[in-house]
This record gives C-alpha cells, sequence and structure tokens, in this order.
C-alpha cells in the first residue's frame, strides 16, 4: 500500500533566515 502526505512547513534559522514550503508532497511506498 502507497501512501501520500501533504504538509506546510517553516524553518527560521538562528541567524535570521529561514524557508518554508506549501503543499510539500510526500509519497511512501510499501506501508
Amino acid at each position: 500500500m502507497d501512501k501520500r502526505v501533504l504538509f506546510d512547513f517553516e524553518i527560521k534559522f538562528t541567524n535570521g533566515g529561514g524557508l518554508h514550503g506549501q503543499e510539500l508532497r510526500l509519497d511512501i511506498a510499501g506501508c
């Protein structure tokens, strides 16, 4: 069985930088 997860993320760094993503899809095979 394969599964797909969908999520948003945000990462902030201590030096003031960061990154974020929306609707990131991750396919998981063989769950």
